[in-house]
């Protein structure tokens, strides 16, 4: 995967992430350097949090960064915000949802990034502070980063700010962060409009070269007075117009949450539970409660410092969550003996003087499964070949279950299994192949059931890219 900057240079995305990771681990050397803090490396934890909506080729694209930034394999571990930010809470349980931390309490996690995304998921509190997942994650790109970019469109029109984004990458970040205040200024603004500065010079020089006329005039043509209107270095914009741009996100939000409440299974949930940097705007707040009024929904003291120190806990309790909810089937590529009953005519092969059935999707784990922390599924596998030094396993995963064939619409390829054999030989090998679920990562082993011998093993991802 390759990303590109608004001046148009491309580099690949895991060494753009790899760079900033590096960046934030120096910073945190240098400051414990400075106070004179050392830490032991072989007992020092690494936690890189994702969305928990990630898939498992995004959470390996993540750890492939850390150990790019120079963060030890062994010592990274990759955690899930909603999930962290449940911790976080079950530890230190906000006020009016002190209950949260009782036994038998369930309650909906909604992660509202500051960036993209936001995940939602639901938790049961379970003796001795465990937590139980009650749903797979869900989620949608309409996180705090949507609005500032919604009003910028709305104002300046996409395709100015195409052009103003690349020859002015600078003052275009000043925007954002300008709009991005907007969040939390816009419920407790007492006034009826709300200002956000903008860089005003450059705006207007570039509105004078681009459309012939300067930034007021722009603007005035194409808002009323009473909407929108430049005042000095500022854009005022009427309150009541301000808050109709956020109707769109909040009414996905809500929707992501009712999905949950269309279950039979949802029932006695007390809270909504809002963390993240959009969990800071009032105005989501305001739309939640008013959409789910037999709940409460609560806000934690620093909302977006929440999955921050939950990781930090994370890393003491990797064990707290002792119940997941499988978010994919998986399955691997089969070709079976062909029977016209079950499978399609058009899939039938021959191999070796046998009728098989090709591509077939041979499950060992169905989406929406509950799993215990370290679930073990063991399948068995030969070798087809004389001498045979590695056994390839194709696996796909889908977000449904009752897949049939690993080429249909629902189907994708997670990657390849591969084992290396210690001792080739003529005759087909057994290998026993364990997959680890239950944890934030899929991981694989395999090896040898006669000899109890462990085989080296390699998952690759297919989606990960360098």
């Amino acid at each position: 995967m390759i990303l590109e900057d608004a001046c148009g240079k491309s580099m690949y995305a895991v060494e753009v992430f790899a760079f900033s990771i590096k960046a934030l681990k120096t910073h945190l050397e240098e400051h414990l350097e400075r106070n004179n803090i050392y830490t032991n490396p072989e007992r020092t934890k690494w936690i890189l949090t994702v969305p928990a909506i990630w898939s498992d080729a995004a959470k390996q694209f993540m750890r492939k960064s850390g150990e790019m930034a120079g963060i030890p394999n062994s010592k990274l571990h990759i955690a899930l915000e909603s999930e962290v930010a449940s911790v976080y809470c079950q530890c230190f349980p906000p006020v009016g949802g002190v209950d949260i931390a009782a036994i038998g309490s369930k309650y909906i996690v909604a992660d509202l990034g500051g960036g993209t995304t936001v995940d939602i998921t639901a938790h049961e509190t379970l003796p001795n502070q465990k937590l139980k997942e009650l749903t797979k994650a869900s989620g949608n790109n309409c996180g705090g980063n949507m609005i500032e970019n919604h009003f910028i469109e709305v104002i300046f029109g996409s395709e100015f700010l195409s052009v103003f984004r690349k020859r002015y990458p600078d003052s275009f970040i000043y925007l954002l962060r300008w709009f991005e205040s907007m969040k939390r200024i816009v419920q407790s603004s007492k006034s009826a409009f709300v200002t956000v500065t903008i860089p005003y010079t450059i705006l207007n020089s570039f509105c004078i070269s681009e459309r012939g006329v300067g930034l007021h005039e722009f603007i005035s043509s194409k808002f009323n007075s009473e909407i929108a209107k430049v005042f000095k270095d500022k854009i005022r914009i009427h309150l009541d117009y301000a808050k109709d741009q956020f109707e769109k996100i909040c009414k996905e939000i809500v929707l992501l949450i009712n999905e949950l409440f269309r279950r039979d299974e949802f029932n006695n949930f007390r809270h909504i539970l809002l963390v993240g940097g959009f969990a800071k705007c009032r105005l989501v707040h305001e739309c939640l409660q008013n959409a789910f009024p037999q709940l409460s929904v609560i806000v934690p003291e620093d909302p977006d410092l929440a999955v921050l120190k939950g990781s930090v806990l994370f890393g003491y309790k990797p064990d707290i969550i002792s119940y997941r909810i499988i978010r994919y089937s998986y399955g691997v590529l089969s070709t079976p003996l062909f029977d016209e009953k079950v499978h399609d005519s058009k899939r039938k092969i021959v191999c070796v003087g046998h009728a098989r059935c090709n591509n077939v999707f041979k499950s060992f784990m169905e989406a929406g499964t509950l799993v215990r922390r370290n679930t073990v599924i063991k399948r068995s596998y030969r070798t087809r070949q004389r001498f045979q030094e590695n056994l390839w396993i194709q696996v796909f995963y889908a977000e449904r279950g009752n897949v049939q064939y690993t080429d249909g619409d629902h189907c994708q390829k997670l990657g390849e299994i591969v084992v290396h054999l210690l001792k080739p030989s003529e005759q087909g090998q057994l290998v026993d192949v364990v997959f680890h679920f239950g944890e934030t990562e899929l991981t694989v082993e395999a090896g040898d059931p006669e000899s109890n011998t462990r085989y080296s093993v390699l998952l690759k991802i297919h989606e990960f890219k360098q």
